[in-house]
């Protein structure tokens, strides 16, 4: 077995780069014969929870092709879960992987494992097709219990139901509109998760690709890049952006929008006006952990000023960047740049309204017969239709917040 990490100490530089989906499944004979091949390797009946379990194994193993091996598994043994539990512990046993984190406690209402791949995994899934379902809650609120009298209130509000139809409904209409992407079939398949036992925190949708990596570097060198190769209906697909999302969205709610003539919000801070280029994306990275700190970060995060490039990611320069400069200076920096940073704000709130940006955009574009997928405060739509979903993304904020914001179409 690999090395340990116990739950009372963070995990430092093991990270899970991907989560197992609960609602996979085999999308062709090649992928289902490859399930159910590995059921009996590891003596497992052959039924639909089995065969689904194994299905979502293998497509984390696919998923983290060419990345750093490590996934997060649910460590809980009863349940509703209590099948995959059960597949995980055979495929553990037989050294498909190894527990390399065991998780926190409270994480999950259970126990949130971090697993490393074994050799015999990495390429266990080539060749092989899945195809994501729709979850059979669409809609979840952290830090509630099923039945505490919070929960019932929540789910019993007009706020909840609203959103639990327009989420049914959204899986509905995209489900006639599959979304392919690195070897998964995404027929709707979202899931909205809102944050504190409230419907004003969070509410971002997490589909499987959401941590997929804009490029993948293969054994042979060759690199393969995921979202080009992407299709929706069949057809490529554009990505419509809503720049600088967070920082559009305080800077409208505190009324200190820049000047029109900006095009790049990013640029007006003065570390990154005099970057090679790499600082933008540093920037973007500690302004969006200032506003998970609801402002009050003083210390540049670790993950930055000891940057090491994921497997298969390309350099950039963000141990330079922190080391010849102060953290006092480049938060300084940035909070000179935008004060609203520095008025009293709620992080989770500002992820709320990108989710609600992100969601009526959505669900517009529905409505005149366009399928959008999302990833965080972006959306991947069929080539010929990215301009339209722009209009209705910057209408949308307009309405909502009362600016026009930046977006882009790559």
């Amino acid at each position: 077995m690999g090395k340990q990490y116990h739950f009372t100490k963070f995990p430092g530089q093991i990270n899970a780069s991907y989560f197992v989906q609960p609602h996979i499944y085999a999308a062709d004979d090649f992928t289902q014969a490859k399930v159910s091949e590995i059921c009996k390797t590891i003596d497992l009946k052959i039924n639909k929870s089995n065969l689904k379990a194994v299905a979502s194994f293998l497509q984390a193993c696919q998923s983290l092709e060419c990345r750093e091996p490590y996934f997060s598994w649910l460590y809980r043994n009863g349940g509703p879960l209590a099948s995959q539990a059960t597949v995980r512990q055979r495929l553990e046993a037989e050294g498909y992987f190894n527990l390399a984190f065991k998780g926190f406690s409270n994480c999950f209402e259970g126990q949130a494992a971090i697993f490393e791949l074994s050799e015999k995994s990495v390429s266990l899934a080539d060749s092989c097709t899945f195809f994501c379902s729709s979850p059979k809650t669409p809609v979840s609120v952290s830090d509630i219990g099923d039945d505490d009298s919070l929960a019932k209130e929540i789910k019993q509000s007009e706020a909840y139901q609203l959103i639990l139809e327009e989420t049914n409904e959204l899986n509905d209409f995209l489900e006639q509109h599959p979304f392919s992407i690195h070897g998964t079939i995404y027929n709707g398949g979202l899931r909205r998760k809102f944050n504190h036992g409230s419907l004003k925190s969070g509410g971002r949708f997490y589909p499987g690709y959401a941590n997929l990596p804009k490029q993948i570097v293969r054994s042979d060198g060759s690199i393969v890049k995921p979202r080009r190769l992407a299709t929706i209906d069949g057809e490529s697909i554009a990505e419509v952006d809503l720049s600088a999302a967070f920082l559009s969205i305080l800077a409208a709610q505190s009324g200190q929008w820049w000047p029109e003539d900006v095009d790049d919000p990013y640029q007006l801070i003065p570390f990154v006006a005099a970057g090679k280029g790499d600082e933008r994306d540093f920037a973007k990275v500690l302004t969006s952990s200032i506003v998970m700190k609801n402002g009050k970060l003083t210390k540049v995060p670790t993950s930055l000023r000891l940057y090491e490039p994921k497997k298969g990611e390309e350099y950039k320069r963000f141990r330079e960047i922190a080391s010849t400069h102060t953290d006092k200076e480049l938060i300084g920096q940035i909070h000179e740049a935008y004060p609203f940073l520095s008025q009293p704000f709620n992080g989770q709130n500002v992820v709320f309204w990108e989710s609600e940006i992100i969601a009526k955009t959505m669900w517009n574009a529905a409505q005149l017969g366009i399928p959008a997928y999302p990833l965080h405060d972006a959306l991947f739509v069929r080539k010929k239709d990215a301009k339209q979903v722009q209009g209705l993304m910057e209408g949308i904020f307009r309405d909502l917040l009362g600016y026009k914001p930046n977006t882009s179409i790559k």
